[in-house]
This record gives structure tokens, C-alpha cells and sequence, in this order.
């Protein structure tokens, strides 16, 4: 395993919080002692993977658990339970909750290690494949809402989107050349957070379009039908369409 993870350790005891630390470096580790220390990481914090106590001191880790898979945002965060618990009444119990694995303690340092390698192979293996848009010369991250323009840097440039300007950049990525009217966009992007109206869709894409000048993408409109996007070979700022609404 050679890519570091972001790690959330829901763990109220000291010496485990310590040994499960060390054991996993150089992922990063963060440690939540409580259930609502762990809720708050969570709103905070993108994880790659939780290993959760079951026995915290202020809330059942069945029920944390139950709260972690009922939540969009956390939900595909695969969780592996830690805890003295080791009866099949409990297992059952996670497993019918939504967690990946079950490892009793005490348990071997080298086999959780082992653990929390595969999982975080596989993990990263389906994000790669299902949450990542790489067209033209960007990449796309469903999960994180990084977007990037590659051949920018080592690891390229990002570039800062407002939450309706990303799901716009999405929307056109995953169809490339086929045309939207503005009504077609308002129907796929409108969410109970966003509130936007026919013509403010020209105004967010006018501002998307400016963003990503530098990438070898445009988000062309057509006159009295909508918008498309187009990838060209190569970044070509004469080519950019009028920044204008229509």
C-alpha cells in the first residue's frame, strides 16, 4: 500500500489511540475520542477510512455507525469495527449496520495494518473508476470537488469552484458535444440547496467559462438553443466565445 489515506480512528482509549497511530503511519490519523468528536470530524474532514469503537463512552458505536451509513456524505466510507466485542450477536450486528470488517481486540497490530491496506485498495481502486472525470486536460474528483488542469505541476493546478459551477463542469463532462438548453440544465442541476433561475444559469456558466480558460475545454453556447461543451487539442485563448450571456 503506497498511497497515504486520511484515517479517522473513532477510539476513547489512550494506549489503542496510540498503537493503532503508529501502526498505520504515514497515513494521516485523526482521532476522535467520543461520538460526537467523530460527527465533528466527519463534517470537517473527507476520510478514505473509519475504525470505530464500539464501546465509546457517550454512544453506542452500533448507533454512530448507523448514523455514519445513513448520511450521504460518509456513507461509502468504509468502516472496519475495532472492539472487545466478540460475540456473533455483534458481528452480526455491524455487519447488518453497513461496517466492511469486524476485528476483535485485542488484536494483532500486523493483521489490522493488513486490514487496513486491503480495504483502502479496494476504496481507492472503485473512487478511481467511479469518482474521477478525467476529459481534455482536467480531472474531475466527485468526492473531494477538487478539479484540476493536469501538465500544471506535479499534482496540476486547481482550480476554485463554487458548488453550482462544479456541478455545471459535471454535468458537461460526463456528455461532451451534446447540447443543453437551459431549461435541460436547470432540470439536472437543481438541488434543495441551490436556487437558481433561467438566467442565472448564464451567469454561473459565464463564470465557469472564465475558470477554465486555461484548460483545453469550452463550454461554447448557441445562439437561442443553449450551451455545449468542446474539447480542442490544444488551450487557445482566441478561440474562447464571448464571455457575455446570451
Amino acid at each position: 500500500m503506497s498511497r497515504n489515506a486520511k484515517i479517522l480512528l473513532i477510539e476513547d482509549s489512550k494506549d489503542y489511540q496510540i498503537l493503532i497511530s503508529e501502526t498505520l503511519s504515514p497515513h494521516s490519523v485523526r482521532i476522535a475520542g467520543s461520538a460526537k468528536d467523530a460527527l465533528h470530524e466527519l463534517h470537517q474532514t473527507s476520510f478514505d477510512l473509519i475504525l470505530l469503537d464500539i464501546g465509546l463512552p457517550d454512544k453506542s458505536g452500533f448507533t454512530l455507525l448507523s448514523e455514519i451509513q445513513s448520511n450521504p456524505s460518509s456513507a461509502s466510507i468504509p468502516i472496519i469495527c475495532i472492539t472487545g466485542k466478540n460475540g456473533v450477536s455483534d458481528k452480526v450486528t455491524a455487519f447488518s449496520l453497513g461496517a466492511d470488517d469486524y476485528l476483535p481486540k485485542p488484536f494483532d497490530l500486523a493483521e489490522l495494518k493488513a486490514r487496513v491496506d486491503s480495504k483502502l485498495m479496494k476504496y481507492f481502486r472503485q473512487n478511481e473508476s467511479t469518482h474521477v472525470i478525467r476529459i481534455g486536460n482536467l480531472k474531475l474528483d466527485l468526492n473531494s470537488h477538487l478539479v484540476t488542469i493536469s501538465g500544471q505541476g506535479e499534482s496540476g493546478e486547481e482550480i476554485l469552484l463554487t458548488q453550482t459551477e462544479f456541478k455545471l463542469l459535471v454535468l458537461f463532462s460526463k456528455h461532451p458535444s451534446r447540447l443543453f438548453t437551459r431549461q435541460k440544465i436547470l432540470q439536472e442541476i437543481r438541488g434543495n440547496s441551490i436556487k437558481v433561475s433561467d438566467r442565472v444559469i448564464d451567469v454561473h456558466l459565464c463564470s465557469l467559462r472564465k475558470k477554465i480558460k486555461d484548460s483545453n475545454l469550452r463550454i461554447t453556447p448557441v445562439t437561442g438553443e443553449g450551451y455545449r461543451l468542446t474539447i480542442s487539442s490544444l488551450p487557445d485563448q482566441s478561440a474562447l466565445p464571448p464571455l457575455s450571456a446570451t
